[in-house]
């Protein structure tokens, strides 16, 4: 059974910045925000068909990012939690939680090394803009935990040589929300995933790269068990334009 279309109108008004121009000391920068948004959907709990109810969302968000730069590379730190309001279905009313920390580093003028993690907590559903996640499943409305993990290093060993280690991980836990129809609600599998993959690049030309990736991933379900892939590709890429050119 497809997803059906939710048309949503988002407004957003930016009521003001806790620190007009934001904190800049040397090379740290602390720019807080804090908004409120009004969104109207016709279809609040993504239901098939035309069964679906509107409502009115009201959200208050807070912005608190970190950011520290030194000659070769920066730390990033970005804490984003967020209350919603449901005008008519209230048992949707939510906190989500948003953290990340990112850091990238030139280890040596041949090295970097990158590595993100994550944490976010908020209510989920099935729609359209779900086809790229691992939330395509849903349907009814749910609460999801998510932690990411993703760390990479490359090196060059020759002036057109170089490779690239990288590790990702993920761990999603849901629940059903209380108040809601649990007979709607389809049974969602805590999962976890992970992935590493071991890349090898030749520069065939400042623009051009040619490269081979070995990739092997695993999705553990909570009761089903768990799927491995193994990949092998060929990759050739192709920069447009200069160095520095910016579209606009």
């Amino acid at each position: 059974m497809g997803h059906p279309v939710l048309r949503t109108g988002i407004i957003t008004l930016s009521v003001m910045a806790l620190l007009s121009g934001g904190l800049q000391a040397a090379d740290v920068e602390f720019n807080p925000e804090i908004s409120v948004q009004a969104e109207y959907t016709d279809n609040v709990t993504v239901s098939p068909g035309d069964t679906g109810e509107s409502d009115l969302i009201s959200r208050l968000q807070v912005l608190l990012p970190v950011v520290r730069r030194w000659d070769s590379g920066q730390l990033e730190f970005r804490y984003a939690p967020s209350y919603d309001w449901y005008r008519d279905t209230g048992y949707l009313d939510s906190d989500n939680q948003d953290l990340s920390f990112a850091v990238e580093n030139s280890v040596s003028r041949k090295a970097r090394f990158a590595m993100d993690a994550g944490y976010n907590k908020s209510v989920q559903q099935g729609g359209a803009d779900s086809l790229v996640s691992g939330d395509l499943i849903l349907t009814e409305p749910v609460d999801r935990e998510q932690v990411l993990f993703s760390a990479s290093y490359r090196r060059n060993f020759t002036r057109r040589w170089s490779w690239t280690g990288a590790v990702h991980a993920a761990q999603f836990r849901y629940d059903n929300l209380s108040g809601g129809d649990p007979g709607a609600a389809p049974d969602i599998e805590d999962r976890n995933e992970w992935d590493a993959s071991l890349a090898f690049d030749h520069n065939l030309s400042e623009k051009a790269t040619l490269g081979v990736e070995f990739r092997h991933s695993s999705n553990e379900l909570d009761f089903t068990g768990s799927e491995d892939v193994d990949q092998l590709s060929a990759v050739w890429t192709r920069t447009l334009g200069q160095p520095g050119d910016q579209v606009r």
